[in-house]
């Protein structure tokens, strides 16, 4: 399957990895460190999107086969950054690990992964609007630094609780809206903007 975009460093996403073979139900992809000599260092744009979609949002390759199967992604140390809705629409997937060295979780990087119940972000200080939303089944985040969340962040997560950080400062608008779940979350006193709903 064709899911590489090479460039100088290394982006993970389209067109020249040929070494994952086809997908089926299950199917665990674990990203290199480095290809062909190159580190790789970013996770493109909709690299493993799942699918066109009526919310307007596309696939930039969609000829991969079995996206939608995707059920855990291994992420190496070296990279440190993650496209917008790389990760978006995968129905299946449980598990990704958030290396260390990001620090932004991307518009719409996980919208709609509805199997997706946990997830740890240690590093990360802005969770831009989308992130999460329609995470239907994502009932825990493990996060400590976050300064910053966006609109419909979380919009109908499970949630059942967030751990705000001490040192967040803006919750965007509706970014925990529809989560019938949640149940507690303690704002600090470091929080300057909360928006509508």
């Amino acid at each position: 399957i064709a899911m590489l975009v090479l460039s100088l460093p290394c982006i993970f996403g389209m067109n020249l990895l040929s070494g994952i073979q086809p997908l089926g139900a299950g199917s665990d992809i674990i990203v290199p460190e480095s290809i062909d000599g190159y580190t790789v260092t970013e996770i493109a744009d909709y690299a493993f999107i799942a699918q066109w979609t009526e919310r307007g949002f596309r696939a930039c390759n969609t000829s991969v086969i079995g996206r939608e199967q995707i059920t855990s992604i291994t992420l190496p140390a070296t990279v440190n950054e993650i496209g917008a809705y790389a990760f978006a629409f995968n129905k299946a997937l449980k598990t990704v690990n958030i290396p260390e060295r990001i620090t932004v979780i991307p518009y719409g990087a996980f919208a709609d992964a509805e199997a997706l119940e946990s997830i740890s972000i240690p590093s990360v200080t802005k969770i831009l609007p989308l992130a999460f939303c329609f995470c239907i089944s994502l009932t825990n985040v493990e996060s400590g630094n976050v300064k910053e969340i966006g609109s419909l962040a979380f919009d109908s997560s499970a949630l059942t609780s967030f751990n705000f950080s001490d040192g967040l400062e803006k919750i965007g608008h509706y970014a925990f809206a529809d989560c019938k779940n949640l149940q507690t979350a303690m704002l600090p006193d470091s929080l300057t903007q909360l928006g509508m709903g």
